[in-house]
C-alpha cells in the first residue's frame, strides 16, 4: 500500500469514527428540503399521459414515467437512484386526504449520490414496514462497523405488496447496495450537512403542525405496527397512492 492511500485510508478512518461520535444540534427549523417521491398513477384519468404504452404524470412541465422517482428540486426522474440516508425522525402529521387526522410517518433525509442534491422522502401506510426493516439493518451494521449510517450507500426500489383490505400497491422500499462513501471530501460534506438536514425534517413537520415522536437513534418498534391502508375505490391490481404529497 503507498504512503498516499494509506493517508487517505487514516483520514477516512478519523471521519468514520468522528461520524459515529457525532452529536447532533438542531439546526433552523426555516430550512427546507427538495422532495422525492415514487410517481403513482393518478386516480383521476385526466392527469395520466399515455406515450408508449406507457403512463406519465406531469411534475414542474416534465412528464415521469409512473414507476420512478422524481426529485422535486433536478426536476429528473430516477429508475433506482443511489443515495445514503443523513437522518430521520418519526412524526405524526397531518394526512393529506384528511387534515383532520394525523398519520403516523416517517420522515427521511438524505443525499442522491447521481446529482448530488439532498432530499427528504415520505414512508408511511404499506412502506412503513420494509423501512423498519431498512433502518434496523442499517442501524446494525452502523453500530458494528463503529461508522455513521449515512456512509452506507443504499438504493430506491419498488415493490408490489397486497394490503390488509386486498388491494396491490407499487410500494418504495430502501436496499444497502453493499458499499460505502470511500471519497474523504464527499464524506465530509456529508457529516458538516448532518444538521441541516435534521433541521429540515424538523422544519417540515413544524410547517404541517406535527409532532415529532421520535429520532433516529430511537430504533424501537414497540409502538410500530403497519396501518391499514385508506379505503379505495380501485380494482386489484392498480397502482393506488396511499402516500401522496404534493411538490
Amino acid at each position: 500500500m503507498s504512503n498516499k492511500i494509506a493517508k487517505i485510508d487514516e483520514e477516512l478512518r478519523k471521519l468514520y469514527d468522528q461520524s459515529y461520535d457525532q452529536t447532533v444540534d438542531t439546526f433552523s427549523p426555516q430550512m427546507g428540503l427538495p422532495i422525492m417521491k415514487l410517481v403513482y398513477k393518478s386516480q383521476n384519468d385526466e392527469e395520466n399521459i399515455i406515450k408508449n404504452n406507457k403512463i406519465y404524470r406531469n411534475f414542474g412541465g416534465e412528464d415521469v414515467e409512473v414507476g420512478q422517482f422524481y426529485h422535486s428540486e433536478t426536476g429528473k426522474s430516477y429508475k433506482n437512484p443511489e443515495i445514503v440516508i443523513i437522518h430521520y425522525l418519526k412524526a405524526k402529521l397531518p394526512s393529506f386526504k384528511d387534515p383532520s387526522v394525523l398519520q403516523h410517518t416517517e420522515l427521511a433525509g438524505g443525499y442522491l449520490l447521481e446529482d448530488g442534491a439532498p432530499f427528504m422522502f415520505f414512508f408511511k401506510s404499506t412502506s412503513l414496514s420494509s423501512w423498519w426493516d431498512f433502518t434496523g439493518e442499517l442501524a446494525k451494521i452502523s453500530s458494528e462497523e463503529h461508522i455513521g449510517a449515512f456512509a452506507y450507500k443504499a438504493v430506491f426500489k419498488t415493490k408490489v405488496v397486497t394490503t390488509q383490505n386486498g388491494f396491490k400497491v407499487n410500494t418504495p422500499y430502501l436496499e444497502l447496495s453493499g458499499e460505502k462513501i470511500t471519497d474523504p471530501e464527499i464524506f465530509k460534506m456529508l457529516m458538516e450537512s448532518k444538521d441541516k438536514v435534521q433541521g429540515g425534517l424538523e422544519g417540515f413537520v413544524k410547517m404541517k403542525k406535527g409532532e415529532i415522536i421520535g429520532q433516529q437513534a430511537d430504533h424501537s418498534k414497540s409502538d410500530q405496527s403497519l396501518p391499514e391502508a385508506e379505503n379505495q375505490e380501485v380494482l386489484e391490481g392498480e397502482d393506488v397512492d396511499p402516500d401522496d404529497i404534493p411538490l
